[in-house]
């Protein structure tokens, strides 16, 4: 199985609820931090520069995604980029 690191930024905006960007999908994890590094400062993310998360994910598999469910911000803690 081939694993990649899909980086995500996710936060909680008082207007308009939970908003998730998909930043990249990266071939090692150390490639996606610094994804995350490099954007930290940027306008849209140096506002919660917490908000990135790395989740490993494996290819050619079924992600069991649950119909019309709202998860709270710390469900999608999966692995925080510091």
């Amino acid at each position: 199985m081939t694993t990649v690191y899909l980086l995500l930024h996710v936060y909680h905006n008082p207007r308009s609820g939970e908003e998730t960007k998909t930043i990249g999908i990266y071939s090692s994890e150390e490639k996606a931090m610094a994804a995350a590094e490099a954007q930290r400062e940027l306008p849209g993310f140096s506002d919660y520069p917490d908000g990135f998360q790395c989740q490993e994910v494996e290819l050619d598999q079924i992600w069991p995604m649950p119909k019309r469910v709202t998860y709270p911000p710390e469900a999608y803690r999966i692995r925080p980029v510091s």
